[in-house]
């Protein structure tokens, strides 16, 4: 498996990277305690070659001798740079990676010093790579979490490593490794001496006096553990090992203490307030610090900081990026799209005791996006009562007739939130009503008042790429201004009318699609569809038309969209209840054919214009196809599909070992004409369903007596999303053999 994905976090925030496949975890990537991106000091190279930016790899941290002669280091802003010779430079540079730092271009031996006396030594241009490294191994702790750093227990012991062409690791000699609290100024000189509390550890040269390695980390007695212990809807945490101060807090509240002779505490876990408590730690001569203490219980969904989402909540897609399920151990979150009755999609998620809910926000919105804006999603555990909701916005907007304002039903928090609306006459174009603070005062939340509209359209609340709230239709005049084109004309009728309008548009698009009015009209909905950021297709009656009769529009908008677009254009039917492989074989001929007369029409030299026409609709298609794969059958007239054979074995040694043959997925394709086109049934019904996919579709897209229900349009959807090079292979052959009236 090879991925290119570019993933962005906070560079000061440990990283932990969990990876998942066909519904089960996979393995995980952690990088311990985030000691990597805490580094203060840290060295970039710049890239060079062939790109259009500059680009910055990262080869270091803190002391280090580095082959490159020019390097970039990156520094808190209040910390010197200083060369130790006259041949060092040293020049700041006119932009920074973060606001709180500089970047300086260096070359040399260069000297770094902090504001609290710590010194650095970076050397340039060297023979070979060194970075030395400090390592404490101590023992494990049971029951608590260190915040954004190592947990250590008596007795530990400092590792050395000096880099080089040959790395050596030795025990530390003493005096070579000190040690002193987190916040302190000068080192202190046994390491073994250290904590408890947060503490810092520093390797020291024994000649510059220039740090060589470092680490931080919570040091904690030997003997410490805090132990829990299940007493059916409670648990009993005590402390063992502490002879200082110890609180436990739930959230805000402090616990009491059920004995008075040692810490322990009573905590109610079903359900649980929280996922994570706060273990306050104090000594006389020690600083506080705060450790987490982790609360088994019950499945249930939490803020990752803890706390809990209440059963029957209704989160948005944007609350799932600060969601987290929890568990005991193992367990299968479940989600079902509510009120569809037997034809409901689902899906389920396999974990272990603990899984972001924004891992699974694709699955999620699959569920929900092609059947309407207004569609829940259902979660529990294990098929429990305890019931959570997802739903496309989370959240809407309610009309005072009263004042004549707009509120939304929760209040809104977030910071930048602007009050966006849309003319129906013009509706690629989103206006931008100002700014919006969710708090009036004490009386919840803000109303909107909204400029006097002599059009109707929509309005919502937006935040960057989110849309907060549904979008609300408000009823207006009849647009006053007259539309550029025919889409916005349909669209701004009165709402009894507009499905009607709309659909003559199309009819009339599909009888004549090179007239200069039918050029207008499909950049305008090219211009919609590029325009929504953040809004459903679903929210216009335009886009829902290409899951049944819109002809050739749909792969029109292939050709005529600019080549950056393309992808854009592409994932909109991740909205629809349709696929690109759903739409009928005919009308992708046909929209080759108009895109041909638009270009062989546009272009001057008349008997030239055939040849070029052709060439640039068939570079047209090979980007197509490299984008998406299974319309390669529909796209290129010269496709050459693989053998039965071929499919078939590549199903059987491939994709059949990948498919979850436990998640209770049934296959809806064995029923009606769907019956007369497919090849032999396979297995148990979850791996028929992946097998029957594909030529269910190009049954679908041959012939127009075939039509699929929601549930086979989705499950369609599903393979085609979670197994596309099957899905290729197999729909191409089937296709290509259904056009040549072989089943």
């Amino acid at each position: 498996m090879q991925g290119d994905a570019v993933i962005e976090f906070p560079m000061n925030q440990p990283v932990k990277a969990e990876f998942y496949g066909r519904g089960k975890r996979l393995g995980e990537l952690v990088l311990p305690g985030g000691k990597p991106v805490r580094a203060e000091v840290r060295i970039f190279e710049k890239q060079t070659g062939n790109i259009e930016h500059d680009q910055f790899v990262l080869i270091g941290y803190g002391s280090g001798a580095y082959r490159a002669k020019s390097i970039f280091i990156d520094v808190p802003q209040d910390w010197r740079l200083e060369g130790k010779d006259s041949n060092a430079k040293i020049e700041i540079q006119d932009f920074v990676f973060a606001g709180d730092r500089r970047l300086y271009h260096c070359e040399g031996i260069i000297i770094v010093e902090a504001m609290n006396g710590d010194r650095f030594l970076i050397r340039t241009g060297q023979a070979v790579d060194q970075k030395d490294r400090l390592s404490i191994d101590g023992q494990s702790v049971r029951g608590v979490w260190a915040i954004d750093r190592d947990l250590l227990a008596y007795p530990f012991e400092a590792v050395v490593e000096e880099g080089g062409r040959r790395r050596s690791r030795r025990s530390a000699r003493p005096g070579e490794v000190c040690w002193r609290f987190v916040g302190e100024r000068d080192w202190r000189e046994d390491y073994r001496e250290a904590g408890p509390g947060y503490c810092e550890f520093v390797w020291l040269d024994g000649e510059t006096k220039h740090v060589r390695g470092r680490q931080s980390a919570v040091v904690l007695p030997d003997g410490f553990e805090l132990i829990q212990k299940h007493n059916g809807a409670y648990a009993d945490i005590e402390l063992a090992g502490w002879s200082g101060e110890a609180t436990l807090y739930n959230g805000d509240e402090i616990l009491n203490k059920i004995s008075d002779s040692v810490y322990k505490w009573r905590v109610f876990i079903d359900p649980p307030r929280r996922a994570l408590l706060c273990l306050q730690l104090a000594t006389s001569k020690v600083p506080c610090f705060r450790l987490n203490v982790p609360l088994p219980s019950k499945e249930w969904l939490t803020t990752w900081d803890g706390k809990r989402r209440e059963c029957g909540d209704e989160l948005s897609l944007a609350d799932l990026r600060d969601t987290v399920a929890r568990a005991p151990g193992t367990a299968i979150l479940m989600g079902e799209v509510a009120n569809c009755g037997a034809a409901s999609p689902e899906a389920r998620w396999e974990f272990d005791r603990e899984r972001g809910l924004s891992a699974m926000r694709d699955d999620i919105a699959a569920l929900m996006r092609p059947l309407g804006l207004d569609v829940k999603v259902r979660l529990n555990f294990n098929g429990e009562n305890d019931i959570w909701f997802v739903t496309e916005f989370g959240n809407e907007l309610e009309e005072d007739t009263s004042f004549g304002s707009l509120c939304p039903k929760k209040v809104i928090l977030d910071e930048n939130v602007r009050i966006c609306g849309r003319s129906f006459g013009t509706p690629e174009k989103e206006e931008d009503f100002g700014p919006y603070n969710g708090l009036n005062d004490a009386h919840g939340a803000r109303p909107i008042q909204l400029p006097h509209r002599r059009a109707s359209g929509l309005v919502y609340l937006r935040k960057d790429a989110r849309v907060l709230t549904r979008p609300k239709l408000i009823e207006g005049d009849r647009d006053h201004d007259i539309s550029q084109h025919r889409l916005g004309r349909a669209m701004a009728q009165p709402q009894d009318r507009v499905k009607e309008e709309l659909e003559i548009l199309i009819d009339e698009l599909n009888k004549t699609p090179e007239t200069p009015w039918a050029n207008r009209t499909i950049k305008a909905v090219i211009d919609l569809a590029l325009s929504l950021k953040g809004l459903p297709p679903k929210t216009f009656y335009i886009f829902e038309m290409f899951e049944k009769d819109a002809g050739i529009v749909a792969p029109l908008l292939l050709y005529r969209c600019e080549l950056k677009n393309l992808s854009e254009i592409l994932d909109l039917f991740n909205g629809l209840c349709s696929s690109w492989t759903l739409l009928s074989k005919k009308f992708y001929f046909k929209a080759f054919e108009t895109q041909g007369k638009f270009f062989v029409n546009a272009l001057e030299r008349k008997e030239q214009a055939v040849k070029w026409a052709l060439e640039i609709v068939k570079e047209r298609q090979k980007e197509i196809v490299a984008r998406h794969p299974q319309l390669t059958p529909l796209i290129c007239q010269d496709f050459s599909p693989l053998k039965r054979s071929e499919v078939e074995d590549h199903f059987s040694s491939h994709t059949s070992e990948i498919i979850n043959h436990d998640s209770g997925k049934s296959n809806p394709f064995r029923c009606g004409d769907l019956c007369n086109w497919m090849l032999e049934e396979r297995g148990v019904p979850a791996v028929a369903r992946v097998f029957d996919a594909p030529f269910a579709a190009a049954a679908c897209t041959s012939f127009d007596h075939i039509t699929l229900d929601n549930k086979q349009i989705l499950a369609v959807k599903d393979v085609e999303r979670h197994h596309p090079d099957w899905f290729a292979k197999a729909y191409g052959y089937a296709v290509k053999e259904l056009s040549n009236g072989r089943p």
